[in-house]
């Protein structure tokens, strides 16, 4: 009888044990960004869904590049930026789901983001990318500046041949001077959220 007790108790407990529900991870406040906060959510959500790029891969990188997007998004509010286009928000999207190897529907569902959600990001991105290119279009580059810039980067420069870059060639010009307004946009870009990140108020919840 002593058996069979303990049997039934044994089975009984493997029961409970069974039908204990997964543990869920709540979300949990990470930053505080001057009067705004981010998420865990939100940080597993651009992770998962690689939205800063797929090198951008550990929470903490993540929660660094959210952080940025807030001061950038605030700073945006502060200035009259038009709001972009329908079109340009899904040409956007569309890019992005180009790179995708799995079921958009599915990575939503994985990540807990809704489809609205989802579009959103891209419209910010589209609000931010308006502010830097009204803020920091800047001058185009002079001929010194080209023919300086091509002979620093000469190899990526060369001819098929081997033979340098004809400095006069109007395609030579045209690279040059798309990347060095790159480099100069990229420059002040990151100066901007230097200067942003100076004053704001930052608290990180770890």
């Amino acid at each position: 009888m002593i058996l069979g007790a303990v049997a039934v108790c044994v089975a009984l407990l493997g029961q409970n044990v069974q039908a204990q529900p997964a543990p869920v991870t709540l979300d949990r406040i990470v930053a505080h960004v001057n009067d705004e906060i981010v998420q865990s959510l939100e940080v597993r959500q651009a992770r998962l869904l690689k939205l800063f790029g797929p090198e951008v891969t550990t929470d903490d990188a993540v929660l660094e590049h959210l952080i940025d997007r807030r001061l950038e998004l605030g700073d945006a509010a502060r200035y009259p930026v038009p709001e972009p286009s329908a079109a340009d928000v899904a040409a956007r999207r569309q890019r992005w789901e180009a790179s995708l190897t799995a079921s958009l529907p599915a990575l939503l569902q994985d990540a807990g983001m809704t489809d609205a959600a989802f579009s959103g990001w891209f419209r910010d991105d589209a609000r931010i990318e308006a502010l830097e290119t009204q803020r920091f279009a800047g001058a185009p580059a002079t001929r010194d500046e080209v023919v300086a810039y091509v002979r620093q980067h000469a190899a990526s420069f060369a001819q098929p041949d081997g033979r340098a870059a004809d400095v006069d060639d109007p395609a030579v010009q045209a690279k040059a001077r798309t990347e060095i307004a790159a480099t100069k946009r990229a420059a002040a870009v990151a100066d901007w959220i230097d200067a942003l990140r100076k004053r704001a108020q930052i608290q990180i919840n770890r």
